[in-house]
């Protein structure tokens, strides 16, 4: 084709040093070229999804499909199908040694006191109730007894999802709080968590109650509950139980919640004052991927078109 006379070619080739990095961020450095090319051809498929609406409401803005092009660009919560729920959602590869707390070594990103205290706010809640352990309801919050209670650590959350075309097969995701990863799969280190609705507010996300947060540490703590019965002696019996529990960072959205025009995800960011707090396992909704802004470093696109059900769940 000849020399680009009186033209240059730089700024269009340094396009694909952010484009790369940004790739490479995303995901977690794990077969990460092939990971790079999987984040290349979703962006194109979300690009080319958004150009075609935009030109069927350019060719026909009166129609009645361009007012379903334009609520599918708007992010218009009647415009989906209903949010598939997840079965069960559970820890997955659950240590067999229990440690004690106070000999845990936990990642750079867990404070040890903020862990604790998290964990006194969670069992303070089991103190007032008569079915709860001996153990909480009198020892259940100071820091001296949780510091000596035992834990099984575990790699992260499992969740189980009905497919949207098929409600009796199941896909899986899991989202981690582990470095590396055996296997391939999708994995995520972030999650969507069920907190109170809001159905008066105009963001399906938050009419709904789901908020995302960064999944930091998962573990098992064992308890034993009251059962209710006696045994002969006419003592109560009492059963053994766990509770699965998990250290998240919550996020906070941005713009309203509401989806961006150009691709229809949804931006949120890490909190200024970091807010963890730990949670039952059956509190998480979802997986989710997010995706660097490619702003701030700190603010991201949560990523619906990683699968159908994702995308069902979200928009």
């Amino acid at each position: 084709m000849g020399s680009a006379d009186n033209s240059d070619t730089e700024v269009s080739e340094a396009a694909h040093k952010n484009l790369i990095k940004d790739c490479y961020r995303a995901w977690n450095k794990v077969d990460y070229i092939l990971q790079m090319l999987r984040w290349e051809i979703r962006l194109f498929h979300i690009k080319s999804r958004v150009s075609i609406l935009q030109y069927m409401i350019e060719a026909a803005p009166l129609s009645a499909k361009a007012d379903t092009y334009r609520k599918l660009l708007m992010g218009d919560s009647h415009s989906c199908d209903k949010p598939i729920p997840s079965l069960n959602p559970r820890i997955n590869g659950v240590m067999k040694k229990r440690n004690t707390i106070v000999s845990l070594a936990f990642p750079n990103d867990i404070i040890k006191s903020e862990f604790i205290q998290s964990l006194t706010s969670y069992f303070v809640a089991f103190r007032m109730d008569p079915d709860a352990s001996p153990d909480l309801r009198a020892s259940g919050s100071p820091e001296s007894w949780i510091l000596h209670q035992k834990i099984r650590i575990a790699n992260g959350v499992t969740v189980t999802i009905q497919q949207h075309n098929n409600p009796d097969a199941v896909i899986v995701q899991k989202a981690r709080c582990i470095e590396k990863w055996r296997g391939h799969g999708n994995r995520f280190n972030h999650i969507l968590i069920q907190e109170d609705r809001a159905p008066q507010n105009n963001s399906w996300v938050r009419q709904q109650g789901y908020r995302p947060a960064k999944l930091l540490y998962a573990f098992r703590f064992g308890d034993r509950i009251n059962t209710g019965k006696a045994n002969a002696n006419g003592r109560v019996v009492w059963c053994s139980v766990h509770h699965d529990l998990l250290l998240v960072e919550q996020l906070e959205y941005l713009s309203s919640a509401m989806p961006n025009v150009n691709h229809g995800m949804i931006m949120c960011r890490d909190v200024l004052q970091k807010s963890q707090r730990i949670i039952n396992v059956s509190s998480v909704v979802i997986p989710v991927h997010l995706v660097p802004s490619g702003g701030d470093d700190n603010q991201y696109f949560i990523n619906q078109y990683t699968s159908l059900e994702t995308y069902n769940m979200i928009y």
